[in-house]
This record gives structure tokens, C-alpha cells and sequence, in this order.
């Protein structure tokens, strides 16, 4: 099976849990995201499925359903880890920590983080927590909202236009280019951005769930 797959079904779990954590009483999304969560995946972190010549039609069948059923498994326990985290947290500095860690620790990412949509001239992009192995990598990079090169990744498109932005493959994607020789020295295969939409104009820690997602 192909690295492909297990990575994109890593991308996919990362929407469906940002989905399912708009339906816990947070209220209906609206307006300009002021931040957005984003995590990166590597070879190590996805799951994949071997087998012998051998192997029957039905058994490559059954392992596809116990690998999905293992992908759902993951998505639930994150998402209540992440609620539990939502009802505990003192303050948060503490949530956007503790987010970063359950995505990494039990989602299975190799790095998660969630940074802030400045509403300064240049449209910067300011990191607040992250978890996994970034080696400095947010501090490396460039990254911006504003349509502009710098902003034209995956997070600043996420933040711009207010929608999930998925990179499959860090390695060839051209619109990755800028960032992508410090994402590959860190073994980052695939990112996915979120942005993190608010009901008010105030952010709230209460409406925070980040899964997912990368510069």
C-alpha cells in the first residue's frame, strides 16, 4: 500500500474531529478566523497495512476495516480528550497547550500547534503553543495571512479564506515550496491548516478546537 492512503486518512480524521467540535454547544461559526490550529504528520505516525502474496481478498478486506475502525478509535479519543482539556483548563495559554498535546500524543501527529491571525500591517502570523517534534521549526519559517507568497500556504490561506487547507504531500507540492526544506528536515510528509472560527469578536478560549493541519 502506498504512503499516500494512510496519510490522507490522517488528513481526513484531522476534519472530521474540527467538524464534530463545532456540534459540542459552541455556537454557529461566523466571521474572519482569528487563529488557527495546524499539525504535521510524518512516514513514523501513519499506520499501514502489509501482506504475503498470499493473503486472501477477504483478509486485505478485513485489515482495511480494522485500520479504519483504528482511525475512528483515535478520532474519538482526541476529541474527548480535548473536551475534557476544554472543561479543565485554568486559563488559555494552558488550553492552546494542552490541545497541541492531545493531537500529538493521541491523534498520533509528529508536530501540532495553533498560532494567532495578527491584524497588524504586514498580516503576521503569531505561534501561541505547540507540541511534538518542532526543533524551532515555527521559528524558522515565514508565514503570513495576506495574499502574498508568504501567505499563500497552507496557514495563511487557511486564515485568508477561512477554510481547511490540506498539503498531501510536502515533498512536491508546489505551493509549499517556502517551508518546504525546513518541514522535510523534520520529517513532517503532510500538513493540514484549520482556522479557528469565533460566533463574537472576541476570541474565546471556548471556542477552541484545533486538529491537524501545518505551515
Amino acid at each position: 500500500m502506498t504512503q499516500e492512503n494512510p496519510q490522507r486518512n490522517k488528513l481526513a480524521e484531522a476534519g472530521e474531529a474540527s467538524n464534530n467540535s463545532g456540534a459540542q454547544g459552541l455556537g454557529e461559526p461566523s466571521g474572519m478566523a482569528p487563529a488557527l490550529a495546524f499539525s504535521a504528520s510524518s512516514p513514523s505516525g501513519t499506520v499501514s497495512i502489509t501482506s504475503s502474496q498470499s493473503s486472501s481478498n477477504e483478509s486485505s478486506s478485513e485489515s482495511a476495516v480494522n485500520r479504519e475502525l483504528r482511525r475512528l478509535n483515535r478520532s474519538l479519543h482526541a476529541l474527548s480528550a480535548c473536551n475534557q482539556a476544554l472543561a479543565q483548563a485554568g486559563s488559555e495559554p494552558e488550553l492552546l497547550h494542552q490541545i497541541c498535546d492531545i493531537i500529538v500524543r493521541v491523534g498520533g501527529y509528529r508536530m501540532a500547534g495553533i498560532a494567532y491571525a495578527e491584524q497588524d500591517e504586514e498580516k503576521t502570523v503569531r505561534p501561541m503553543a505547540h507540541a511534538g517534534q518542532g526543533s524551532g521549526y515555527l521559528e524558522q519559517i515565514q508565514v503570513r495571512w495576506s495574499d502574498t507568497p508568504a501567505g499563500r500556504g497552507p496557514a495563511g490561506t487557511a486564515i485568508r479564506e477561512n477554510r481547511i487547507c490540506v498539503i498531501a504531500d510536502t515533498a512536491n507540492d508546489p505551493v509549499f515550496a517556502p517551508w518546504r526544506e525546513a518541514a522535510l528536515q523534520r520529517g513532517y510528509a503532510a500538513v493540514i491548516a484549520l482556522p479557528l472560527r469565533v460566533a463574537c469578536c472576541v476570541w474565546r478560549a471556548g471556542h477552541l478546537f484545533g486538529t491537524g493541519g501545518g505551515v
